[in-house]
């Protein structure tokens, strides 16, 4: 392994942005939907969905109780803010009943981003019973009034399957029109259906052209995509300079896949003698950096590294600290989701970590597995928002 994802994992990654992430479901039969082809100007533009996020990320205690009341006098704009916030859970505690109260009142005012929001809870089964045909059509609502990230999210239902009969031109089409508006999410899913030959003919260089876009429009997911294509020289030529500085890109936004690869690709960084200490010190920072981010294969390779079961001799080897990190890799997988978005990954770490933990435990003994424990529990204890969103 050296920090790579399939396809279908990079898909899940580009997410739904702040409007929560996209979780892939097995295909089950369903009747058509309706096509969106939403030629009209679109009720939200993708700027406009960018400043409702951005206001939503501002909202303070005080604010939020503003937007509350605005949003009871019948704001629907408000009533998105409020549902938001509740949604996330940053400004004022998740509760998703209220979130979804507001949701419906601006939903059926006929607001797509309400709308889905609502098609995220259907798909997901979140606030409300888990219903792809009912996910399918709050979409094309919202679709269908020109709004990016319904378009996008519709396409990825088409290409999954997902509550309509499977259909990846469809999908492409759905993808076409979000990126066109650039819209990331589908910039980067249109990217990965010209990597994949899916609904359109395989162009390696035309996926690393939408990645671009997506990439330097800002979207993390993108950058970390990009940074992949340089990493593998696909559709680009081979470059891990680029693919570095995409993946930093990445990190930096709170990424915790970009901080991965980039930690990854600092460990295989040759050097005077055997080792780098300038790459082998920014490669453990930024694994350290992935785990705080929610990542559990993070703290698995950092466990790998000082146990010298991976990249030997980059630090010094101590089996407690190898122990701690295991521990901690156990416990962030408790925390269920990463493995859609990384599978590969998580069948790895599954696969080895238990017999890792044991191994430690009987070698290190009674007294320092307990101390590994407790530091393990201690580094969980301050890093309380572990998944990234």
């Amino acid at each position: 392994m050296r920090g790579t994802m399939t396809a279908a994992a990079l898909f899940l990654l580009a997410g739904c942005l702040a409007e929560t992430t996209w979780a892939q479901e097995p295909a089950k039969p369903a009747a058509a939907t309706a096509q969106a082809t939403a030629t009209a100007a679109p009720v939200v533009t993708e700027a406009k969905r960018r400043e409702i996020l951005r206001a939503a990320e501002t909202l303070t205690g005080e604010t939020f109780a503003d937007v509350v009341r605005r949003a009871e006098a019948g704001d629907v704009e408000a009533q998105v803010l409020a549902a938001i916030a509740l949604e996330e859970g940053k400004v004022v505690p998740t509760d998703v009943d209220r979130a979804g109260h507001w949701l419906r009142m601006a939903a059926e005012k006929d607001h797509p981003i309400a709308q889905n929001m609502l098609g995220n809870r259907c798909r997901e089964g979140r606030g409300t019973p888990q219903d792809s045909r009912k996910a399918v059509e709050w979409y094309a609502k919202a679709a269908a009034q020109g709004y990016a990230q319904a378009q996008s999210n519709l396409g990825m239902v088409h290409f999954t399957g997902t509550g309509v009969p499977a259909n990846p031109v469809e999908a492409v089409r759905l993808f076409r029109l979000a990126a066109e508006q650039d819209n990331p999410s589908g910039q980067v899913r249109l990217g990965l259906m010209y990597t994949l030959g899916a609904g359109v003919k395989k162009d390696l260089k035309e996926a690393a052209a939408w990645y671009r876009k997506a990439a330097e429009g800002g979207d993390a997911s993108a950058q970390v995509t990009l940074g992949l294509a340089y990493y593998r020289g696909t559709g680009v030529t081979k470059n891990k300079t680029e693919a570095e500085k995409w993946y930093r890109k990445a990190s930096e936004q709170g990424d915790a896949i970009g901080s991965f690869n980039l930690g990854f690709l600092y460990l295989e960084r040759p050097g005077p003698g055997r080792t780098d200490a300038d790459a082998t010190r920014m490669a453990i920072d930024s694994l350290k950096l992935s785990a705080e981010q929610g990542n559990p294969m993070a703290a698995f390779v950092l466990g790998e590294v000082f146990s010298y079961k991976m990249f030997p001799y980059h630090v010094t080897k101590d089996d407690s600290e190898a122990c701690v990190w295991y521990l901690i890799a156990s416990s962030l997988d408790m925390q269920s989701g990463w493995e859609v978005e990384q599978p590969e990954r998580a069948a790895w770490l599954r696969k080895d970590l238990p017999g890792r933990i044991d191994k430690l435990r009987k070698s290190l003994g009674a007294a320092r597995y307990a101390e590994c424990d407790r530091r393990a529990s201690d580094w969980m204890a301050a890093h309380p928002q572990r998944r990234q969103e």
